[in-house]
C-alpha cells in the first residue's frame, strides 16, 4: 500500500471514529430576474433614450441562507443583477416570504442588495425621481424581480445542508479592472500606481 492509500485509509477510519457535525447549514439559490427584454428604459443612467432592445445576458438573483444549528438563527443574503434595491421590493419580497414560511424570514434577517448595474430594465422603484426616465412604473418588471428574489430564497431554503464558514485574509492581485479605463485616469496618481 503506497503512502497516499495509507493516508486515505487513515482518514476514512477517523471519519468513522469521530462524529463530525457542522455548526451551520448553508443553502444556495439562483433565479432569473431579467424582466422585459425590450422597449423599457435601462435603470440608473437617467437617459430617456437608453431603451432595452433584446437580451445580452440574463439578470440573476443569488441567495445564500446560513442557519446556526445551535440557535436556529438564520440569515439570508440576496444579491441581484439590478441597479439598486428599494423599499417596495423589500416589502413585497418579505410579504411573500412570510405568506410562505410564516415568521421564519422577515426584515430582521433578510438582506437584499443590488449590484448597481445600469444594464437592466427600470421602472421598479415606486419613486418618481428614478422612474421618470422609464416613463413610470413597470409592474411586469417589478413582479419579475420580486418573484425572482422569492424563488432564489426558496431554492436556497430547499437546499439547506451542513456547511462550514471559513474566513481568510489576503491580497487579491490582478483580480479586477476598472469598468472605464478613461475614468480611472481621474483617480489620484498614488491609486493608479498600485
Amino acid at each position: 500500500m503506497n503512502t497516499t492509500h495509507a493516508l486515505l485509509a487513515s482518514f476514512v477510519v477517523l471519519l468513522c471514529v469521530f462524529e463530525i457535525r457542522a455548526s451551520y447549514q448553508v443553502g444556495l439559490g439562483i433565479w432569473d430576474v431579467t424582466g422585459p427584454p425590450a422597449e423599457v428604459n435601462m435603470m440608473g443612467m437617467g437617459k430617456s433614450g437608453q431603451i432595452t432592445n433584446g437580451i445580452h445576458f440574463r439578470l440573476r438573483s443569488r441567495a445564500v441562507i446560513v442557519v446556526d444549528n445551535d440557535s436556529n438563527t438564520r440569515l439570508v443574503y440576496v444579491t441581484n443583477n439590478i441597479c439598486m434595491t428599494y423599499g417596495g421590493l423589500v416589502q413585497n419580497v418579505t410579504a411573500k416570504l412570510q405568506s410562505k414560511y410564516g415568521d421564519l424570514y422577515g426584515y430582521e434577517n433578510v438582506m437584499i442588495s443590488g449590484e448597481h448595474t445600469h444594464s437592466g430594465p427600470a421602472g421598479f422603484t415606486y419613486m418618481s425621481l428614478y422612474d421618470v426616465t422609464s416613463f413610470g412604473f413597470h409592474a411586469d418588471n417589478f413582479a419579475t424581480i420580486v418573484d425572482g428574489i422569492v424563488n432564489a430564497i426558496s431554492m436556497a431554503h430547499d437546499n439547506l445542508q451542513d456547511g462550514k464558514i471559513l474566513i481568510n485574509n489576503g491580497t487579491l492581485v490582478d483580480s479586477n479592472l476598472s469598468r472605464s479605463a478613461y475614468s480611472y485616469t481621474f483617480n489620484p496618481q498614488s491609486e493608479q500606481d498600485q
